[in-house]
């Protein structure tokens, strides 16, 4: 399915599968609807121009995926990448992020804004069992402010054997300069577990932009699973080396069986030497069972101004 300059497209009920490319492909689309489909098969040949099973540049106005299924891709199985104009917003619920490609695979959902777009999106009630890279990535490399809430989601990886990824990630800014990205966020009510790389990541990197957000009652790993909180990385992860404020709420979440650090917090040095601020709440939380591998250390660390 191919859309260019298209406005208020409806699509339900599709079964698609096996395309050298895409499976859907959508250039300039204002308005988008994709309900109760199945995207399987091997989609995309060419990890290098970015095919996979669904891709859109500049989707516009407001747009839904709702309780559809999605593997197969040889990069990222569902991509929304905006250069230009508003997003506002792209709504994913009840659906299914599966397998892709072990080789060349990415991410199971990305969505990022370049240029002067702006992109906000929910992302709630799913289901993602296989990532080589993140299950979901939200990215802000303009000098906009996006808002994402990601919520009600449980996530594991099958494919824990392949890649760092299979966690979750927000970033915004640029440690090379000249984008002062911004980002409300919310990550509650999660459950996550499988993660080779970081469980939870909210990074806010070089730049002035504001972030504001919360990250409550996630249950990261197992106490009973070894390493299944993160293989090879921490179960919490938030830093900033930017210029503007990072304020964020860490409440109620249980963190098990990570690799590296339970709950980690940085400012500066990352990438640049930074000056901007944290100003955290940290209260309420499990922190407990680290995993065995020698990259087990605190269960919670704060590292300011490491630069």
């Amino acid at each position: 399915v191919y859309l260019d300059n298209a406005t208020n497209v409806s699509l339900s009920r599709l079964q698609l599968n096996d395309f050298q490319n895409f499976a859907i492909r959508g250039d300039t689309v204002t308005g988008f609807s994709l309900a109760n489909s199945t995207i399987n098969g091997t989609n995309g040949n060419n990890a290098g121009a970015d095919e996979g099973s669904v891709s859109f540049t500049n989707l516009t106005g407001s747009a839904s995926i709702t309780a559809c299924s999605f593997s197969g891709a040889v990069e990222h199985n569902v991509a929304i990448v905006n250069t230009t104009g508003t997003l506002n917003r792209i709504t994913v619920t009840g659906s299914t992020f599966g397998t892709m490609n072990a080789a060349t695979g990415s991410d199971g959902l990305l969505i990022e804004s370049l240029g002067t777009a702006v992109i906000n999106a929910t992302v709630q009630n799913n289901s993602f069992t296989a990532a080589v890279g993140d299950h979901f990535q939200y990215s802000v490399n303009s000098s906009v402010t996006g808002d994402v809430v990601f919520t009600g989601n449980t996530i594991s990886n099958s494919m824990t054997a392949v890649s760092g990824g299979g966690g979750i990630r927000f970033v915004g800014g640029s440690n090379v300069g000249g984008i002062n990205a911004g980002m409300t966020f919310d990550v509650s009510n999660n459950t996550i577990r499988d993660s080779r790389g970081t469980a939870i990541a909210v990074n806010k990197l070089g730049g002035t932009g504001s972030y504001t957000g919360s990250i409550a009652n996630n249950q990261v790993g197992v106490a009973a699973a070894l390493n299944s909180g993160s293989a090879e990385g921490s179960g919490i992860f938030f830093l900033t080396d930017g210029g503007g404020p990072y304020v964020v709420s860490v409440t109620g979440n249980q963190v098990r069986q990570y690799g590296n650090y339970g709950i980690f917090m940085q400012t500066g040095g990352s990438g640049v030497v930074g000056n901007g601020n944290i100003r955290a709440t940290v209260t309420g939380n499990t922190v407990s069972n680290p995993g065995n591998l020698v990259f087990a250390k605190n269960g919670f660390q704060l590292n300011g101004g490491v630069s």
